[in-house]
């Protein structure tokens, strides 16, 4: 017994009429699954993971272009590593913001600390007052800045520069020159001070990383010298 011949396909109907009862459009046109999975899509989600923002977003949005083109496999991995590095960003952002927040703030026209807040050792500037002195031995990136109205525990009184050069002399020869190097230039400011019976002096002085940046400057810095608190200028 022969089948009748297929009879004639019904073409799709107008735009705007509802297509006949049994009519079902034809599916679009997707690539086969490759049944491999996406490697850009690998990537962004390794990148989104540790951190590298700029290369998960590229390596993303190469693998959704990627995926729709060939139907690899991968499509969550990529969405993941954009989501992450969204996600990479705020927490920057949130870090930038609360660490501004926390920094210590200078009068535009004065420059003197008018705010209390973290202050790094890099930009102390002469006048600066500073509670919480830290040993000699430690290596310090930033100090508790207060404006010099209140109980403090040092006043920077003066930035030096050494004279070596070359590689790093060690701690021993670069602290003991910038000492030397504080005690002339402000030793006898110091001595003449109307508090001096409370003073001792202090210093800051490069570390090896950061005269291999290029650090050559010591800061001299005035102490109390007893358990009490600063309350006034050192004086001129």
């Amino acid at each position: 017994m022969t089948q009748p011949p297929p009879g004639p396909m019904m073409p799709p109907p107008p735009e705007g009429v509802a297509p006949p009862a049994g009519y079902y459009p034809p599916p679009p046109n997707l690539p086969p699954p490759s049944g491999r999975t996406n490697g850009f899509a690998i990537a962004s989600l390794v990148f989104g993971i540790i951190g590298g923002v700029l290369l998960a977003v590229i390596f993303g949005f190469v693998a959704l272009s990627q995926i729709r083109k060939r139907g690899d496999k991968g499509r969550g991995m990529a969405i993941a590593g954009l989501v992450l590095s969204a996600v990479w960003v705020l927490l920057l952002v949130a870090v930038f913001v609360v660490g501004d927040g926390l920094g210590a703030k200078r009068d535009t026209s004065t420059g003197q600390v008018t705010e209390s807040g973290k202050l790094e050792v890099f930009d102390l500037k002469d006048g600066d007052c500073f509670n919480n002195v830290p040993a000699e031995d430690k290596e310090i990136m930033a100090v508790d800045a207060v404006p010099c109205t209140q109980p403090h525990d040092a006043e920077v009184l003066s930035q030096v520069q050494v004279s070596s050069t070359g590689e790093y002399p060690g701690v021993d020869k670069i602290a003991g020159e910038i000492e030397k190097l504080c005690v002339d230039k402000v030793g006898a400011r110091v001595e003449a001070s109307p508090i001096a019976d409370q003073l001792g002096i202090f210093y800051f002085y490069p570390t090896k990383e950061s005269w291999a940046r290029g650090d050559r400057a010591g800061t001299c810095v005035a102490v109390a010298s007893t358990n009490g608190k600063l309350t006034a200028p050192v004086g001129k």
